[in-house]
């Protein structure tokens, strides 16, 4: 299996001007020679550095993504880059009947006398490829890539680092860090960057998985094993996993009473699905995550610590967002402009006023809770531009209510600041002189009738000032 995948890989990264991405145009596979055609920030990028960018940033001339829009094929079209006339072939690849992503040849100033050549070539390529995608399923690429872990902080620069030198090798990974601190991503960059990026990349939420299911959900059954069970069998992650990784999210839900069958299938490379006497061979590459200290647990009595030592072999430790502020205004930025599109918004940023605030958070729910914090802002955003104002988050006004209207008077009209220090002006007054207008207005230097008109203006209740001087 593990050869099979090997030579898949080197077969789609030896087509001319070959290219694969997913439907949200992420691009999953690119050939080294197109890759080094294309440019971002005028350096030329590799089949490595090209793999989990957005195709329209690197090639926008391309109409990959119509494959989506259209479902059927595009043969022969042609685009320019950079002065180049560019012919291509695309075609939707299906996956349980729903185009998931669309691949693209391209020849780079191709002659008329070549093109039936060009065409017959392509398309029996094509069909070759689909139904090698058929037989790999479920082998699909990752979600992520390394280039979807945002921030540039001392502690990503590390992070990143630890992420490419534990994709070199087998050894199992455990990721420890905070809820919606980004360990799911950390999983699946591991593995796009491995050899084994092309095989099966299989999850399973251990947090999520009733008790009684955590073993057939694991390893697998056979007919007739128990009573609502599948016919014909059903095949466990594990086995599904052969050839690739296995990523156990939350780990540390795993009940006990499932642990000691994990660590035998681990150790000894082979599974036993409930209701079989046979032994199945695999080879797994297993990632695992934790929201809690697994050693602590170990200490408790609360996880095997004989499985522990099995996979905490390489330990990846996910900082949280509040030990890497330095990075919100690249989180924010990217964050906006993922969403625009689906929100139907056109934002371009966000203020410094703004920026500032959501720095000042502590962020206990880390990058996920400030995904939720800048949708719900995009929400109420009618400009392009995310201000303080769309910000009336409860957790934000009960942390710094203080800073809320700080930074919103700073982002009021001149008018508008004004007329707020004006209505308090007379609020004083009127409290200083125990609720007497005539002797208000004498102090600010004003007429009776112009602060009658002020207090109508800025509807100023007698209860805004009675309070105060009915106690004196």
């Amino acid at each position: 299996m593990k050869q099979k995948n090997l030579d898949y890989k080197t077969f789609l990264e030896n087509i001319d001007g070959m290219v694969i991405v997913d439907e949200e145009g992420t691009i999953l596979v690119m050939e080294d020679k197109l890759a080094k055609s294309c440019f971002i920030d005028g350096i030329p990028l590799d089949k490595n550095t090209a793999v989990g960018r957005n195709i329209m940033d690197v090639i926008p001339t391309t109409n990959i993504m119509n494959c989506f829009d259209s479902q059927e094929s595009q043969i022969a079209d042609y685009y320019f880059v950079e002065g180049r006339t560019i012919v291509s072939t695309r075609k939707p690849i299906t996956v349980n009947g729903q185009v998931t992503y669309a691949m693209e040849f391209d020849l780079f100033g191709i002659d008329g006398e070549f093109l039936s050549d060009f065409l017959t070539k392509t398309n029996m390529i094509s069909k070759n490829l689909q139904q090698r995608i058929s037989e790999l399923q479920p082998e699909v690429p990752t979600k992520y890539t390394i280039n979807t872990i945002i921030g540039t902080s001392p502690k990503m620069v590390r992070l990143k680092e630890e992420i490419q030198i534990a994709s070199r090798y087998n050894s199992t990974v455990l990721i420890e860090g905070e809820t919606g601190s980004g360990k799911e991503l950390v999983a699946h960059s591991i593995h796009a960057l491995s050899d084994r990026q092309l095989a099966p990349f299989i999850k399973i939420n251990c947090a999520a998985i009733p008790e009684n299911l955590v073993e057939s959900e694991l390893f697998g059954y056979t007919e007739g094993s128990f009573t609502g069970g599948r016919k014909g069998g059903k095949k466990g992650k594990l086995e599904l996993a052969n050839g690739g990784t296995i990523f156990l999210d939350e780990i540390n839900q795993m009940p006990l009473s499932a642990q000691p069958k994990l660590l035998r299938a681990l150790q000894e490379h082979e599974v036993n699905p409930i209701g079989s006497e046979k032994n199945i061979p695999i080879d797994v590459r297993v990632i695992a995550t934790s929201n809690e200290n697994l050693k602590k647990m170990v200490q408790e009595g609360l996880f095997r610590e004989d499985l522990y030592y099995r996979l905490n072999v390489m330990n990846i430790q996910v900082p949280p967002l509040a030990e890497r502020k330095e990075d919100i205004s690249d989180i924010v930025n990217a964050l906006i402009q993922r969403l625009n599109r689906p929100l139907g918004k056109s934002i371009t940023g966000i203020s410094q006023r703004a920026l500032h605030l959501l720095k000042g958070y502590h962020w206990p729910g880390n990058v996920r809770e400030l995904n939720n914090v800048i949708e719900r802002a995009m929400n109420h955003c009618q400009g392009d531009l995310l201000k303080t104002i769309h910000f009336n988050d409860d957790f934000l006004q009960t942390y710094a209510p203080e800073a809320m209207i700080d930074e919103e008077s700073a982002e009021e009209t001149l008018e508008q600041v004004r007329g707020r220090a004006e209505r308090k002006a007379i609020i004083d007054a009127l409290i200083n002189c125990h609720g007497n207008k005539v002797k208000a207005a004498r102090s600010l230097g004003i007429s009776r009738s112009l602060i009658h008109k002020k207090i109508n203006k800025f509807s100023i209740t007698e209860k805004e000032y009675f309070c105060f001087f009915c106690l004196f």
